[in-house]
């Protein structure tokens, strides 16, 4: 079994792979190879359903990267993933 040490860092839990995602509650498969685009609108229509404002969604979508890799960490840091 393994544990986590878990420390503050910028008023948000971090564990031993990272921040914990802004809304922990949503959940985005990224890990199928599908095209940048077609994940962020899989993040967006969790966030939606979530409960995430329009605005707080519009500006998730503004800061995505167009580098794929880049593009899904930063997804890693709003969203839940496999």
């Amino acid at each position: 079994m393994r544990s986590y040490a878990v420390r503050r860092t910028r008023g948000r839990a971090s564990g031993e792979d990272g921040l914990m995602p802004r809304y922990p509650n949503v959940f985005v498969p990224v890990s199928d190879g599908k095209p940048i685009g077609e994940i962020i609108e899989r993040a967006d229509k969790a966030m939606k359903r979530a409960g995430v404002s329009s605005a707080k969604r519009c500006d998730f979508r503004a800061g995505v990267p167009r580098q794929y890799a880049l593009a899904v960490d930063y997804i890693r840091e709003f969203c839940e993933t496999d």
